[in-house]
C-alpha cells in the first residue's frame, strides 16, 4: 500500500462507492416493497374505505390508518431483517456479541452506522 498510495486509495474508493449503491438499492427496494403494500391495501380496501367515510371518518383518520399501517409493516420487517442480519452475523462470527445485540435496535432506529471504538 505504501508503495502505490494511489492504487490503494482507488481500491478503497472503489469498494465504497459500491458498497453505499449497494446499500442505497437495497434501501430504495425495502421502500418501494414497503410503499406498495398501503398501496394495495388502499385499492383492495376502497369499499371499505368509502363506508368509513360515508360513516363520518375524516380523511386525516383514514390517512392517520393507513399510514400507521405502513409505518408497522415497516419497523415490523426492519428489525426482522435486522435480527436475520444479527443472526447471520452471529453464525458466520461464531457467536453474538453483547456490544452486537444492544447495538442492533439502536442502528435500526436511528438509520445510523455504529462504529467500534
Amino acid at each position: 500500500m505504501t508503495r502505490k498510495p494511489g492504487r490503494a486509495l482507488i481500491g478503497v474508493l472503489s469498494l465504497a462507492i459500491g458498497v453505499a449503491g449497494l446499500t442505497v438499492a437495497t434501501v430504495l427496494l425495502g421502500v418501494l416493497g414497503v410503499a406498495d403494500v398501503p398501496f394495495l391495501n388502499i385499492r383492495e380496501r376502497a369499499p371499505e374505505l368509502a363506508t368509513s367515510r360515508s360513516l363520518g371518518w375524516r380523511e386525516s383518520a383514514l390517512a392517520r390508518l393507513v399510514i400507521s399501517e405502513g409505518v408497522v409493516i415497516g419497523l415490523l420487517g426492519s428489525l426482522a431483517g435486522a435480527g436475520a442480519g444479527l443472526a447471520a452475523t452471529a453464525w458466520f462470527a461464531g457467536q453474538a456479541t453483547h456490544r452486537m445485540v444492544s447495538v442492533a435496535p439502536a442502528a435500526n432506529s436511528s438509520g445510523s452506522r455504529s462504529r467500534a471504538p
